[in-house]
């Protein structure tokens, strides 16, 4: 091999998230922490995702950040509810050799699937995967065990006075270690 010639890397070949623009797409999100391969982002939008899952190499989209659910089933949620699906995860770029796009969190607005413990406090045992299976229903991906999220966090989203009284905004974090 050359000088010239390009290294393989986990998904395509060395400096793809480079050259099919994904920090560029991502710039607006992206936040670095001192190692410039390394770069988190947080609640694209579903335009992003659509521009994104089209530049990363077809393998990528089976990527999962531990036991998550693939980037490939994230993407669809997010594209299919855009107005109420945000990811949140990284990009892994050169010169490291797991180059990749990978996703750890979803926020998730304007849900049906209510909290009974209250705002901010994270669910447990039988309610914890109630709400798992309960969101996975609702945005069609299989929640089990073994996918279910290290942090599943209602969060509020806002509080309107309505005819009825005040309405409340249900939402949830979940996120994978």
């Amino acid at each position: 091999m050359s000088a010239c010639e390009k290294l393989p890397s986990m998904y395509g070949v060395a400096g793809w998230t480079l050259e099919l623009g994904v920090r560029d797409l991502l710039a607006d999100y992206l936040s670095a922490f001192g190692d410039t391969s390394f770069h988190r982002f947080a609640d694209i939008p579903a335009d992003l995702v659509a521009e994104l899952i089209a530049r990363v190499p077809t393998a990528n989209l089976e990527d999962r950040q531990n036991s998550a659910l693939t980037l490939g089933v994230l993407a669809a949620a997010a594209l299919s509810r855009p107005e109420q699906v945000l990811l949140s995860g990284y990009v892994v770029g050169p010169p490291r050799h797991d180059e990749r796009v990978s996703v750890d969190g979803v926020t998730i607005l304007r849900t049906p699937i209510r909290a009974l413990g209250g705002w901010g406090v994270e669910p447990a045992g039988e309610e914890r995967m109630r709400i798992w299976r309960a969101l996975g229903e609702y945005l069609g991906w299989e929640a089990t065990e073994e996918n279910c999220p290290d942090e599943i966090i209602p969060i509020l989203e806002a509080s309107v006075m309505g005819e009825e009284g005040v309405h409340e905004s249900q939402g949830w974090w979940v996120w994978w270690d």
